[in-house]
């Protein structure tokens, strides 16, 4: 049940005498100012309410539960309370079944000296540090969500002791919190809970340390409670946390599969780490690039590396910044308008994926790249304005299954070597000076999924005969001879295709897809029927080829009344 928006209501209603009633929003009740016996009814108890949502309650400043009452809610799971910015003191006391606590914005409410011995998922955010440090009974707690909290600098001493069984903890947007917790004389004091899994720290702008006691120490000291510090976290993320200078010392846990680091501008140093199936993320982190960072060398274990908005600032990598990452498996460079050079991959072995995206300055990919990276599968070059050639020794990459490439204006040819072998997806868009490719590219019988945008390009595509899928931009020839092997067809952004040439389909016999987009001067189709494979039509932005067309009475029903789906739009 909904009530939404009654604003001249000022009582609700007794839904606790609903004996079947299961959930129950309550919304924009802009004139209740409190909520008491009336919401429940005389002896009503909700007895099989599971979820409960008030929201956008602006006036709302109080909830008192029936007097001597000790049983309503039995059933109830999930609690949502939000923007409810005057509602003061406390929830009702007895919510024994609760698993998922939502609270935002509401900054008068209290969690102290509350019964949720079954909550699982907290939620609080947009509200002050006095409703977060209110929180004593968490011993249940696997999901924990903060978010917004103003003034808080640290989590309350009792965090670790109450949360025993918190396995996820996301803050973020918390400006004022400069560490976790205060460091204390001891261990106990200083540990996340044992059975955490996930940290993700997020915009935490004045976060400035982690705590000491996350890190292995790199000397094997330890104390009688080592075994137990972080021995269960798997996964640590941290991002936009500028004033963040350096880990502490030590190695992460041998636990930790996944740790990403992304956009944090202060970070002086990277942490080492100790186990072979972790899976590390950088992302802009400054110190990388910098003569006087610390971490020039990545470690071992890095697999995805990405760097995002280098702007004006980045023109080359440190030479040695990848030696050691023989694990190395994704680079992804974005937005680096002065890069003239790619990092050195002399141990890129591993490497599956490469995407440079809007580097202007970039003109080639080096010869000697491809021999130190035979394992390539897959290879994205777009809006690189200066981008100029590909390596003739690119046919060597047997494994590449993937290229890629647009918006690049200054590409004039394919090396003369040819594309690899066994590629499957090749896409040429948008390279208005590229006039040419070897007729080596007409020979490859792994190819199936094709997209190209210049004519000169299309003379050779009916030898393609592993071809399913096929994309034609802006340019569309009408001589084209196309596959029979075709099962997808697409023709788009043809701004001077008036008519589809007769025949086109007549080899088609596999076709089962046909999508003509955005032909503004398209006014018909080949007369001769579609093939009988034909199972989808979609016409869309060819304003000359209305719906009426393909309706009956129309001129295209009796050709297209066959097919199963006809989209015109």
């Amino acid at each position: 049940m909904e009530l939404r928006r009654c604003k001249r209501c000022i009582l609700l209603p007794s839904f606790g005498l609903l004996p079947v009633l299961k959930k129950l929003i309550i919304e924009g009740m802009g004139s209740i100012e409190a909520i008491g016996s009336e919401f429940y009814g005389q002896h009503g108890s909700f007895p099989s309410l599971v979820e409960l949502v008030f929201r956008n309650m602006l006036e709302w400043r109080e909830w008192t539960s029936p007097t001597g009452s000790a049983g309503e809610f039995p059933c109830l799971h999930k609690l949502v309370i939000e923007n409810c910015p005057k509602l003061l003191g406390q929830l009702p006391n007895n919510l024994s079944s609760l698993k998922e606590l939502d609270v935002s914005s509401c900054n008068g409410m209290l969690l102290k000296s509350m019964s949720l011995p079954s909550l699982k998922e907290l939620s609080i955010s947009y509200c002050n540090e006095v409703l977060f440090k209110s929180m004593v009974d968490l011993t249940s707690l696997t999901n924990l969500r903060i978010g917004q909290i103003s003034e808080l600098t640290c989590l309350p001493e009792s965090f670790t002791q109450s949360c025993t069984a918190l396995e996820t903890l996301y803050i973020s947007n918390c400006n004022d919190l400069t560490c976790l917790w205060e460091e204390g004389t001891d261990i106990e004091q200083t540990l996340l809970p044992f059975n955490l899994k996930h940290l993700i720290l997020q915009n935490c702008r004045a976060l400035e340390s982690l705590p000491n006691a996350m890190m292995i120490r790199m000397d094997g000291s330890s104390s009688n409670n080592t075994s137990m510090l972080m021995s269960r976290l798997e996964r640590l993320e941290i991002r936009y946390c500028d004033s963040l200078k350096s880990f502490p010392r030590g190695k992460l846990p041998s636990s930790l599969k996944y740790l990403s680091i992304n956009e944090c501008k202060g970070l002086e140093s990277l942490p080492d780490a100790d186990g072979d199936n972790l899976h590390l993320e950088i992302m802009n982190v400054s110190c990388l690039y910098s003569s006087q960072g610390s971490c020039h060398q990545l470690s071992a274990f890095l697999k995805k590396f990405r760097v995002t908005d280098g702007g004006e600032w980045l023109e080359s990598f440190p030479e040695r910044m990848l030696q050691n990452c023989t694990g190395l498996q994704s680079i992804f460079i974005s937005n680096c308008k002065i890069l003239k050079s790619l990092p050195n991959l002399n141990y890129g072995s591993n490497l599956v994926e490469l995407y440079i995206y809007r580097c202007e300055v970039l003109e080639s990919i080096p010869e000697e790249l491809w021999s130190c990276t035979p394992n390539l599968k897959q290879l994205w070059i777009q809006e690189c304005e200066n981008f100029k050639s590909l390596p003739n020794t690119m046919y060597q990459l047997k494994f590449l299954q993937t290229l890629w490439m647009f918006h690049c204006p200054s590409i004039e040819f394919i090396p003369d070597g040819g594309l690899p072998p066994n590629l499957i997806d090749l896409q040429l868009i948008w390279c208005k000076n590229l006039k040419c490719v070897p007729n080596t590219m007409y020979q490859l019988t792994s190819i199936q999924d094709l997209v190209l945008s210049d004519e000169a390009l299309m003379m050779g595509l009916q030898n393609l005969t592993s071809l399913r899928s096929l994309t034609i931009m802006e340019k569309f020839p009408l001589d084209i001879v196309l596959p029979s092997t075709l099962t997808y067809l697409q023709i788009e952004k043809e701004e001077n295709l008036e008519s589809i040439p007769g025949g086109l389909f007549q080899n088609l016999s596999s076709l089962q897809s046909l999508e003509i987009r955005n032909c503004p001067k398209l006014r018909s189709l080949p007369k001769e029927a579609f093939p009988p494979s034909l199972g989808q039509l979609y016409i869309h932005g060819c304003p000359h080829l209305n719906r009426q067309r393909f309706e009956a009475g129309g001129d295209y029903w009796t050709l297209t009344w066959s097919i199963p789906d006809v989209s015109v739009y």
